[in-house]
Protein backbone atom coordinates (compact mmCIF):
# COMPACT_ATOMS: atom_id res chain seq x y z
CA UNK A 1 0.00 0.00 0.00
CA UNK A 2 1.33 3.43 -0.99
CA UNK A 3 0.39 6.69 0.72
CA UNK A 4 0.09 10.30 -0.36
CA UNK A 5 0.35 12.58 2.67
CA UNK A 6 -1.80 15.68 2.23
CA UNK A 7 -0.65 18.63 4.32
CA UNK A 8 -3.61 20.97 4.76
CA UNK A 9 -3.60 24.54 6.01
CA UNK A 10 -7.02 25.18 7.57
CA UNK A 11 -8.07 28.82 7.94
CA UNK A 12 -11.27 29.66 9.83
CA UNK A 13 -13.46 32.76 9.55
CA UNK A 14 -11.45 34.73 12.14
CA UNK A 15 -8.10 34.02 10.53
CA UNK A 16 -6.92 31.30 12.91
CA UNK A 17 -4.86 28.59 11.24
CA UNK A 18 -4.28 24.92 11.87
CA UNK A 19 -2.08 22.40 10.06
CA UNK A 20 -3.63 18.97 9.43
CA UNK A 21 -2.04 15.94 7.79
CA UNK A 22 -4.37 13.52 6.00
CA UNK A 23 -3.57 10.36 4.07
CA UNK A 24 -4.70 9.07 0.71
CA UNK A 25 -3.84 5.36 0.68
CA UNK A 26 -3.73 3.46 -2.58
CA UNK A 27 -2.69 0.11 -3.98
CA UNK A 28 -2.03 -0.05 -7.72
CA UNK A 29 -1.56 -3.42 -9.43
CA UNK A 30 0.57 -1.99 -12.22
CA UNK A 31 2.06 1.47 -12.52
CA UNK A 32 2.35 4.48 -10.25
CA UNK A 33 0.64 7.66 -9.15
CA UNK A 34 2.78 10.62 -10.22
CA UNK A 35 0.78 13.56 -8.85
CA UNK A 36 -2.50 14.71 -7.35
CA UNK A 37 -4.31 17.99 -7.97
CA UNK A 38 -7.80 19.29 -7.32
CA UNK A 39 -10.08 21.30 -9.58
CA UNK A 40 -12.75 23.22 -7.65
CA UNK A 41 -14.59 24.15 -10.87
CA UNK A 42 -15.27 20.52 -11.77
CA UNK A 43 -15.22 19.33 -8.12
CA UNK A 44 -12.64 16.72 -9.04
CA UNK A 45 -9.50 15.04 -7.80
CA UNK A 46 -7.09 14.59 -10.71
CA UNK A 47 -4.58 11.76 -10.58
CA UNK A 48 -1.72 11.75 -13.08
CA UNK A 49 -0.49 8.20 -13.43
CA UNK A 50 1.81 5.87 -15.31
CA UNK A 51 0.27 2.56 -16.42
CA UNK A 52 2.67 0.26 -18.30
CA UNK A 53 -0.08 -2.40 -18.38
CA UNK A 54 -3.77 -2.73 -17.49
CA UNK A 55 -4.67 -3.07 -13.81
CA UNK A 56 -6.65 -1.62 -10.94
CA UNK A 57 -6.16 1.05 -8.33
CA UNK A 58 -7.74 0.69 -4.90
CA UNK A 59 -7.75 4.19 -3.38
CA UNK A 60 -9.05 5.39 0.00
CA UNK A 61 -9.78 9.12 0.13
CA UNK A 62 -10.90 11.10 3.20
CA UNK A 63 -14.29 12.79 2.73
CA UNK A 64 -12.65 16.07 3.71
CA UNK A 65 -10.59 15.90 0.49
CA UNK A 66 -13.40 14.90 -1.91
CA UNK A 67 -16.98 13.80 -1.34
CA UNK A 68 -20.21 13.29 -3.26
CA UNK A 69 -23.60 13.88 -1.59
CA UNK A 70 -27.16 14.83 -2.50
CA UNK A 71 -30.31 15.79 -0.64
CA UNK A 72 -33.06 13.33 0.26
CA UNK A 73 -35.13 14.19 -2.84
CA UNK A 74 -32.34 13.00 -5.09
CA UNK A 75 -32.75 16.12 -7.17
CA UNK A 76 -30.24 18.48 -5.61
CA UNK A 77 -26.55 17.74 -5.78
CA UNK A 78 -24.94 19.31 -2.76
CA UNK A 79 -21.81 21.37 -2.54
CA UNK A 80 -19.87 22.97 0.27
CA UNK A 81 -22.06 24.11 3.15
CA UNK A 82 -25.16 22.12 2.15
CA UNK A 83 -26.92 19.89 4.63
CA UNK A 84 -26.98 16.85 2.40
CA UNK A 85 -27.09 13.48 4.08
CA UNK A 86 -27.35 11.01 1.20
CA UNK A 87 -24.16 9.62 -0.30
CA UNK A 88 -24.01 9.82 -4.07
CA UNK A 89 -21.64 8.01 -6.41
CA UNK A 90 -18.42 9.46 -7.73
CA UNK A 91 -17.97 9.70 -11.47
CA UNK A 92 -14.60 8.40 -12.62
CA UNK A 93 -13.10 9.37 -15.97
CA UNK A 94 -9.81 8.08 -17.34
CA UNK A 95 -8.41 9.79 -20.42
CA UNK A 96 -11.88 11.12 -21.31
CA UNK A 97 -13.81 7.84 -20.87
CA UNK A 98 -16.25 7.20 -17.98
CA UNK A 99 -15.18 4.13 -15.99
CA UNK A 100 -17.40 1.70 -14.08
CA UNK A 101 -15.99 1.27 -10.58
CA UNK A 102 -16.96 0.07 -7.09
CA UNK A 103 -17.13 2.13 -3.91
CA UNK A 104 -17.10 1.38 -0.20
CA UNK A 105 -18.31 4.25 1.98
CA UNK A 106 -17.66 4.98 5.68
CA UNK A 107 -18.31 8.05 7.79
CA UNK A 108 -14.73 9.31 7.31
CA UNK A 109 -13.59 8.10 3.90
CA UNK A 110 -14.51 6.48 0.62
CA UNK A 111 -12.64 3.58 -0.98
CA UNK A 112 -12.87 3.24 -4.75
CA UNK A 113 -11.65 0.33 -6.86
CA UNK A 114 -11.02 1.53 -10.40
CA UNK A 115 -9.86 -0.55 -13.36
CA UNK A 116 -7.58 1.11 -15.91
CA UNK A 117 -6.10 0.23 -19.27
CA UNK A 118 -2.48 0.11 -20.37
CA UNK A 119 -1.07 3.59 -21.09
CA UNK A 120 -3.74 5.39 -19.02
CA UNK A 121 -2.50 8.86 -18.08
CA UNK A 122 -5.12 10.97 -16.31
CA UNK A 123 -7.79 9.77 -13.89
CA UNK A 124 -10.44 12.20 -12.68
CA UNK A 125 -12.67 11.43 -9.69
CA UNK A 126 -15.65 13.80 -9.74
CA UNK A 127 -17.80 14.52 -6.69
CA UNK A 128 -19.79 17.43 -5.29
CA UNK A 129 -17.10 18.93 -3.03
CA UNK A 130 -13.31 18.94 -3.27
CA UNK A 131 -10.59 20.57 -1.21
CA UNK A 132 -9.11 23.73 -2.72
CA UNK A 133 -5.64 24.15 -4.15
CA UNK A 134 -4.46 20.55 -3.80
CA UNK A 135 -1.19 20.00 -5.61
CA UNK A 136 1.80 17.69 -5.40
CA UNK A 137 4.96 19.17 -3.87
CA UNK A 138 7.15 16.07 -3.73
CA UNK A 139 7.24 12.30 -3.95
CA UNK A 140 4.13 11.16 -2.08
CA UNK A 141 3.43 14.62 -0.60
CA UNK A 142 0.70 17.08 -1.54
CA UNK A 143 -0.50 20.39 -0.05
CA UNK A 144 -3.97 21.95 0.11
CA UNK A 145 -5.83 24.92 1.54
CA UNK A 146 -9.12 24.58 3.43
CA UNK A 147 -10.90 27.83 4.25
CA UNK A 148 -13.79 27.30 6.66
CA UNK A 149 -16.22 30.15 7.17
CA UNK A 150 -18.95 29.49 9.69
Amino acid sequence: METFSVLTLVINDVGETENITQKIDYDMTSGSVNSLTSDVNTKSLIINMTAPESGTINITIPRSIIDSRRDDTGMIVCGEGCDCTIDDIFYVIIDGEEIIHTETITDIDRTIIIPFMESSDVMEIIGTTVIEDLYTIGDGIAMATDIRIK
